[in-house]
């Protein structure tokens, strides 16, 4: 992994986790834990019964103030899967400049650096993004733009380009490609990575192995742009709807998804550039058990995913049985391995790439098991 790239992956990580310790909403229950501070921000309204069939309670007049709200407007109540019950006023525009926000950056100014202040706007969900300079921007530093435009950061374009300026706007809205699209992009990707790394083993084939490391960065994509939807999702409830989740607890268990799929692409990749450093084919013996632990591993992430997008508390769990045999075959294949002679260590570290796969898609469907658990439980 490159500078940059951890760099990156920190950041979104950092992000996204600061985002939903500040905006994660207050559950009933919280309120026990919150005790009098709760009861000081919150207005008690008691609820009236009118006519035959309607209830009414009062709106708190300093938020329909705050709100622009006028007699006959909508307001929308969305029901929650703890009992609550979420009231947004009608959707209003994004006041002017909101979506927008400026580089400024002189001849000193690195690359990397213009690079990471690019893509933490763009994680933090803004649609424009203006690079600028009184004094020009350099040659250097346009051509890392369109670099990191072209290979991170899904749905945006340079849109102008000047002696003196660019723009970076994105150009791709949440619903054309909600956030389980995205991890389904990002899972095939995965897998398919997977089995052309053991083909890589297998064939001492160079240039597939090549192919391999390159597509990493394409699951790297994928994943700033889910942990951008994220972001937006706990910012504006509002936005859950528009990238296809229904409650803002769940952006906590997709953003651990998220991450052991970047991982699974990472040890995919790893396994590749061994096979770049492997002087002689291996036994079939030895080719044979690592494609037996291959087989396993994708099955277990392609379980893992399914459960995820079914919502199925049993097949998450089923996923945990194979992640077992994944374990007590790597022993065997160690074991093996020991034995022979000429690439031992590069075979240990193949092992070890394929069977830590196996272990993310364990990951993932612990995710499920939990919020199937919590869903079923609300």
């Amino acid at each position: 992994m490159r500078a940059a790239d951890a760099y990156i992956e920190k950041a979104d990580t950092e992000y996204i986790r600061s985002k939903i310790n500040i905006d994660s909403y207050r559950r009933p229950h919280d309120t026990r834990r919150e005790g009098l501070k709760m009861e000081d921000e919150a207005e008690a309204r008691r609820v009236q019964f009118t006519g035959r069939s309607s209830y009414i309670v009062n709106l708190p007049k300093k938020w329909v103030v705050e709100q622009g709200i006028r007699q006959g407007d909508l307001v929308f109540i969305y029901p929650q899967a703890d009992g609550s019950l979420l009231l947004y006023p009608r959707r209003q525009p994004r006041p002017e400049g909101r979506d927008e926000a400026s580089i400024r950056v002189d001849p000193h100014t690195s690359p990397d650096s213009l690079v990471r202040h690019l893509v933490s706007l763009y994680v933090g969900g803004y649609d424009v993004m203006r690079v600028y300079s009184e004094e020009g921007v350099t040659l250097a530093q346009k051509e890392a733009v369109k670099e990191i435009v072209r290979t991170r950061l899904v749905g945006t374009e340079v849109v102008s380009e000047s002696a003196d300026g660019m723009v970076v706007q994105v150009l791709l809205s949440f619903p054309q490609l909600p956030i389980e699209d995205a991890l389904r992009r990002m899972a095939t990707i995965a897998t398919y990575m997977l089995r052309d790394a053991y083909r890589a083993v297998e064939t001492l084939d160079r240039d597939l192995a090549n192919i391999v490391i390159r597509s990493d960065d394409e699951v790297d994509r994928f994943s700033l742009y889910v942990i951008r939807q994220l972001v937006g999702a706990v910012a504006d409830r509002a936005v859950l709807k528009d990238v296809g989740l229904s409650s803002p607890s769940d952006c906590l268990g997709y953003r651990v998804v998220v991450k052991s799929l970047e991982r699974i692409a990472d040890h995919a990749a790893r396994v590749a550039h061994a096979s770049l450093g492997l002087e002689e084919g291996l036994g079939e013996g030895l080719l044979a058990q690592l494609g037996e632990l291959k087989e396993l591993t994708t099955r277990a992430l392609e379980a893992s995913m399914a459960s995820l997008f079914k919502r199925d508390y049993a097949e998450a769990e089923g996923v945990f049985d194979v992640v077992a045999k994944c374990r007590g075959l790597e022993s065997v294949i160690l074991s093996r391995a020991a034995g022979g002679k000429g690439d031992g260590v590069s075979v240990k570290l193949i092992v070890e790439d394929i069977r830590r796969c196996s272990e993310y898609a364990a990951d993932i469907a612990e995710i499920v098991m939990n919020m199937t658990v919590r869903a079923s439980s609300s």
